[in-house]
């Protein structure tokens, strides 16, 4: 049908919310995950992180975003 109206067929998967929002959503989600497996083995063995589990999503998000490395 496209050729007899000569053009060309195209289809594209179109995120619901804006691509930077959901990126760093993504960033944050794999951050949590990585530090939360972290954290398990830090306190097993009784080495504490002084600082917030939060401060360290944003940094550890920030530089997952900074690599493309958030899925």
């Amino acid at each position: 049908m496209a050729n007899a109206m000569e053009c060309e067929f195209v289809y594209a998967f179109v995120p619901k919310t804006d691509i930077d929002e959901l990126l760093k959503q993504a960033a944050r989600a794999k951050a949590k995950r990585t530090l939360a497996s972290a954290d398990v083995h830090m306190t097993l063995e009784d080495q504490r992180v002084e600082q917030s589990l939060e401060e360290r999503v944003e940094l550890l998000a920030s530089k997952l975003l900074e690599k493309g490395d958030v899925w």
